[in-house]
């Protein structure tokens, strides 16, 4: 064999061996593109693998957050209570009807007050002749309604009621002839026991006009303005302070005399 024919064959089989290799190669790569998909017949290549991270554990021991509380609304303080007060003109045949508070009365002639709260409370009255004169308290009485003065809330509340014993020949407040002015202290307290200074009362045991001037000017600075309250006549005064158990509605209520309103008319 020659040198020249023995090249020649060496070619042959490495250019064959070439040819074989790369068809090889391109049959591998069609069948993996048959196996995924391919895009020439029109299936979609998958999306790529994403590495598994593993979460970290929360920082408040798995608990979910907690939405942050609503905001407090502050309300100013408004009305908390109130006491209604009616005048009862009782006749001589026992009858009463409910007359005007600002109206003029004789000597002689007999009262009641008919009493609503807008809560459980305990009612006193006190009397004085004059306003610069000691007062006597006329209620809680123990000849009137067995000595108990607790009001319940809505109640229409009579006083005096239900007497006993010297009370009972006339159970009723009567106007006297004096020339003083003549009124009435009416306290609602939410304190089963009145709150009074130690000096507060004086020798006989009446309460100090000072005493009761202070109550009452206390009182008025703490609550509305007289307004009109279920029927016609009715007044009633409202506490507007915040509510403490030694809270009290004070009412002076003032006796009009027809003699001291025709002598002051006369002047």
């Amino acid at each position: 064999m020659s040198f020249k024919s023995f090249n020649l064959r060496c070619v042959i089989v490495i250019v064959g061996a070439l040819l074989f290799s790369t068809t090889a190669g391109r049959t591998v790569h069609a069948q993996e593109r048959d196996n995924k998909g391919s895009w020439d017949d029109g299936k979609v290549a998958p999306p790529p693998i994403k590495p598994q991270v593993t979460p970290r554990p929360p920082r408040n021991g798995g608990r979910r957050p907690q939405p942050p509380p609503p905001p407090v609304v502050r309300r100013p303080p408004g009305p908390f209570y109130a006491l209604q007060y009616r005048v009862l003109k009782v006749e001589p045949n026992g009858s009463q009807a409910e007359v005007n508070t600002l109206s003029n009365f004789n000597p002689g002639d007999r009262l009641r007050f008919a009493l609503k709260s807008t809560e459980d409370g305990f009612v006193y009255i006190i009397h004085q002749s004059d306003p610069e004169q000691p007062g006597k308290l006329v209620f809680p009485d123990t000849n009137i309604n067995g000595g108990q003065n607790m009001i319940r809330q809505g109640e229409n509340f009579v006083v005096p009621f239900s007497c006993s014993g010297a009370a009972a020949k006339n159970c009723l407040y009567e106007v006297d002839a004096r020339n003083g002015q003549e009124n009435y202290v009416i306290i609602f307290s939410r304190s089963a026991t009145l709150d009074l200074p130690r000096d507060a009362t004086d020798s006989s045991g009446d309460i100090k006009a000072q005493v009761l001037q202070k109550l009452w000017t206390a009182s008025e600075r703490r609550s509305s303005q007289p307004e009109q309250g279920d029927t016609t006549f009715a007044v009633r005064y409202t506490s507007e302070s915040v509510r403490k158990k030694s809270d009290q509605i004070v009412i002076r209520y003032l006796i009009r005399k027809k003699g001291l309103a025709e002598a002051g008319a006369n002047k």
